[in-house]
This record gives C-alpha cells, sequence and structure tokens, in this order.
C-alpha cells in the first residue's frame, strides 16, 4: 500500500459535513424526544446537506472514472461494514457478553440478504423478509445517487432541460418508494437528484456570495419553521409534507453552508483553530463515521449501558445527552484506530491510503 496526499479541501465544506454528521448522531440518539420538534428540525438537513454539497463539487466525469471513484470510496466501505458486522455478529454467538450484542441483525444470512438488497427498512420479497441493512443504506443511496446525476449533467442539453429530467426522477423515487424500496436504495438515489442538482445551481450561480442578511434571515426562518413540519426521510422517501420537505432540505442546506462559512471565518479570527479543525477532521471522515456509527447502533450495547447508568443518576435529558456523547466520542475514536490498520483503512480512506504498492 501507499500513502497519498489528498488533494487540497475546502474547509467550510468539510464543516458543513461535520456538523451534518454530529446531526445525524444526534437524530438516531434521541430516545423518548423522537419525533419531537427538534428531531425534525435535524432530519430536514442532515442529509439532504451531503447531496446538496456533493452536486456544490460537481465536475463532469466519464462515466468509468465516476463509477471507480463511487466504488472505492462508496461501496468499499459499505461492504467492509458488512463484514465487521457479520464478525461481530459470530462474536456474539460464539462468545456471549454484554457488550457486543446485535440490534438489528443477528445471523449471517440474513446479513448477507441485507447487505446484498442493501435498504433501511424491512422488504418482503417473495415472501420474504429481508431486514434493512441500517445507515449504510446511505452509501449506496450516495453511489447510485452520483452515477445518475453524472449520467443527466453529461446530456448535451440545457439545464432547463435537465432541471426538468430532475424533477422526473425525483417524482419517480417518491411514487416508487409509496409502493416498494427498490434495492441497493436506487429509489432514493432517484428521489435527492433535486438535492444534487440545487448543489450545482448554488455553485453555478454562486449564490454563496449573494446571501446578504435579509436572505439568511428568511432561510433561517424557514429553517425554524421546518421544524413544525413533518420528518422528512431520505431514507425511505417519506415525508406528511413531501414538497415542503424538499423546499426546506434545499433553503436549509444553503443555510448550513452560510453557518459553515461564517464558523470557518470567526474560529480564524478569534483563534478559535480547535473547533475548525474538529469540525473539519469530522467532515472530511463523516463517510467513515457514519459506518462506525452504524456498527455501534447495530451490533454494539455499550450506549444501553451508558444511557442506564446516567439515566438512574440523573434523568432522560442528562442520559440522553450521555448518549450522544459516548456515540460520537465512539466513532471518532474508531476513525483515528482504522487510519492505523493497513488494509482495513484502504477500504475506508482509499482517497489518501491505496492499496497497490508503488
Amino acid at each position: 500500500m501507499v500513502e497519498i496526499k489528498p488533494k487540497s479541501r475546502i474547509q467550510w465544506i468539510d464543516i458543513a459535513r461535520g456538523l451534518a454528521i454530529i446531526m445525524v448522531i444526534i437524530g438516531h440518539s434521541q430516545m423518548n424526544y423522537y419525533g419531537d420538534y427538534w428531531t425534525r428540525l435535524l432530519f430536514s438537513v442532515h442529509l439532504p446537506i451531503f447531496f446538496v454539497l456533493s452536486g456544490y463539487l460537481y465536475r463532469p466525469k466519464n462515466y468509468l472514472q465516476e463509477l471507480k471513484g463511487g466504488w472505492f470510496n462508496l461501496i468499499l466501505p459499505y461492504s467492509a461494514t458488512v463484514v465487521i458486522g457479520g464478525i461481530l455478529i459470530l462474536i456474539a454467538r460464539f462468545v456471549p457478553n454484554a457488550y457486543i450484542l446485535p440490534y438489528r441483525i443477528f445471523s449471517i444470512k440474513d446479513l448477507i440478504f441485507s447487505g446484498l438488497y442493501g435498504v433501511n427498512e424491512t422488504v418482503n420479497l417473495f415472501h420474504h423478509p429481508i431486514i434493512g441493512i441500517g445507515a449504510i443504506w446511505f452509501l449506496l443511496a450516495f453511489f447510485f445517487g452520483v452515477q445518475i446525476f453524472n449520467l443527466i449533467m453529461r446530456f448535451q442539453v440545457s439545464d432547463l432541460v435537465k432541471a426538468v429530467i430532475v424533477l422526473i426522477c425525483t417524482i419517480s423515487g417518491v411514487t416508487i418508494a409509496q409502493w416498494f424500496y427498490l434495492p441497493w436504495s436506487i429509489d432514493s438515489a432517484l428521489f435527492v437528484q433535486i438535492f444534487l442538482f440545487s448543489g450545482y445551481l448554488i455553485k453555478k450561480y454562486d449564490l454563496m456570495t449573494r446571501l446578504s442578511w435579509w436572505i439568511v434571515i428568511i432561510l433561517a426562518v424557514i429553517y425554524v419553521y421546518s421544524g413544525t413540519q413533518g420528518t422528512l426521510s431520505v431514507a425511505d422517501v417519506r415525508d406528511d409534507t413531501m414538497v415542503i420537505g424538499v423546499i426546506a432540505g434545499i433553503t436549509n442546506s444553503l443555510f448550513l453552508m452560510w453557518v459553515s462559512q461564517k464558523i470557518e471565518a470567526l474560529g480564524k479570527q478569534f483563534k478559535f483553530n480547535w473547533l475548525i479543525t474538529g469540525l473539519a477532521f469530522m467532515g472530511a471522515e463523516s463517510l467513515t463515521i457514519l459506518c462506525f456509527h452504524l456498527i455501534d447502533l447495530d451490533y454494539l450495547h455499550v450506549w444501553v449501558h451508558v444511557y442506564g447508568f446516567v439515566y438512574y443518576h440523573t434523568g432522560q435529558l442528562m442520559a440522553t445527552y450521555a448518549g450522544i456523547f459516548y456515540r460520537t466520542t465512539f466513532a471518532i475514536l474508531m476513525v483515528l484506530i482504522v487510519r492505523q490498520i493497513p488494509v482495513i483503512r484502504s477500504f475506508y480512506m482509499h482517497r489518501k491510503y491505496l492499496f497497490k504498492s508503488k
């Protein structure tokens, strides 16, 4: 293997991704607070912004190049996480303990079917239930979403025509998901085309430098209001108010992008380097953090002990905070550990650690 120097990164974009992955972890740790105003606020932006940012950074690639990049940066970590899940299932079976305890999938057979189908929710295929694979459905949706988007963007047509195609894809994803979840989260991949295209337009028309204070205030009001609406689920392509959910996903992403720019600027001005460095690190490693967050969610039982201990001594609110702190810390520590392990790090951080030697 060889370590390569990664391309220069845009720090505020990594900060935005860092904020988003923290929101993902919080959203999965709400317990009895799940479904309240704050949860809806998180879900309105925490996944859409990943696709908006990807569209913002989009540049045309040939199909093979996009396919290869997606394979190494999304499919490999997905596969590695499924394998680690299988190892933990075997450990739980042959070495029973109170800390490695699968929550969603309990057998290797079920894990294989779940991993191959790759959706978040359980589906019945020919009267055979296939259990949802969990949070890493996102990697498959991202992979196929970007492939579809690159295909659309390479059409030699106007942006208006591309917008119509994107809208058709998004409506198709929503419609299909009401009846059946397609394998590899392709319905979600179709749905997110509108977020990818929005990011592309934000970049093309340089909207980030055109956000006056009154526009920012309007975006903030929309963000606050979106928490009173339904919970947007990109995984299930569902929302009680889908049109509002999509609009909020775009505008809230734009607002969070502006906030991220301000965090970078103010952090540098007031010497809060630890803040911008920490958030940028989480953003740069957000997909790896997501993978190990899933492992913690679905295969480990440590959070239950942490939550229970704090709940017994201080109550539900502090227990929720403690659970969020534990889950965030666990995922970050796993990223730091994986960085030191040859081969495995190439599965999760292929941009930096290639498989082949010089």
